[in-house]
């Protein structure tokens, strides 16, 4: 278990983190967007397909959690988890397809299969449009 905790620590920077993250918990539906100004929002930004990896110890384990985030201009999204795992020679896989309303700092994600949206807290570090962090977790822009 301390194998775990000190390669999630080297893994994200030093703080231990869940693996399989973006949790959250219910919360009210997304509301209705608005019509803005000029300019790229939060919400603009946030349309591309971003990824998360992270490799962990569970037991003698090795394991690679990858987590990609898709956001469509029509406000679909979809969340895919790839779990490879070295004991079993394995890769499994878990995609959520959902809707999406961004605001300033946060979005709430209605999965398809779920009757409950989820919110998470979401920012661009340093003020790029390459990285996002959501929740706790930092994500690299594919496209």
């Amino acid at each position: 278990m301390v194998g775990c905790v000190l390669l999630l620590a080297a893994a994200c920077g030093g703080d231990t983190k869940s693996p399989t993250g973006l949790g959250g918990g219910p919360v009210g539906p997304p509301g209705i967007g608005g019509g803005g100004g000029g300019g790229e929002t939060g919400s603009d930004l946030l349309i591309g397909q971003w990824r998360n990896s992270l490799l962990i110890l569970v037991g003698a384990d090795v394991q690679r959690i990858e987590t990609t985030w898709k956001f469509d201009p029509d406000a679909r999204c979809s969340r895919t988890v790839e779990t490879f795992s070295v004991l079993e020679d394995r890769i499994r896989f878990s995609v959520r397809d959902c809707s999406y309303q961004a605001g300033v700092r946060e979005i709430a994600v209605l999965y398809d299969d779920a009757q409950q949206p989820v919110m998470f807290d979401y920012s661009f570090p340093e003020f790029t449009e390459d990285r996002l962090v959501i929740g706790q977790f930092e994500f690299l822009r594919l496209f």
